[in-house]
């Protein structure tokens, strides 16, 4: 099992998912045939807290560009001005894979929208094992 390194605030990690619909586990590696491109600045602690700001570009037409600086740039402002946070439960002593961190992301987004007010967020968190 891969462990996950530990993304501060001082130093968050940026990814970026390329949903080729608008089904939420939709994913594509062509940044030009994307519907929707999320830019998320996000940090975790091995405790399972994450924090996270997040920026969505949505294509409405077929050759629409966009601007990849700008989106990080917002999704940076979003997690420094006023972040979302939740908590995945982890076990003690287990690691947690990056790709189930983005998931989780993705997943609260999907079911909170972008607010940064997730008071209900966490029973929609899954559960890691």
């Amino acid at each position: 099992m891969s462990s996950m390194t530990v993304f501060t605030q001082k130093n968050p990690r940026m990814h970026y998912i390329k949903e080729a619909s608008s089904k939420l586990n939709s994913r594509t590696n062509d940044w030009n045939k994307a519907k929707r491109i999320i830019a998320i600045t996000f940090s975790y602690t091995p405790d399972g807290n994450v924090t996270y700001g997040a920026s969505i570009f949505k294509r409405t037409e077929p050759k629409e560009g966009f601007v990849k600086k700008q989106l990080r740039k917002t999704a940076l402002e979003r997690f420094y001005k006023a972040p979302v946070t939740f908590k995945i439960n982890v076990p003690d002593g287990q690691n947690i894979k990056f790709e189930d961190v983005v998931n989780n992301i993705r997943r609260t987004m999907f079911k909170e929208g972008v607010s940064s007010d997730l008071d209900e967020a966490n029973k929609y968190v899954k559960i890691y094992k």
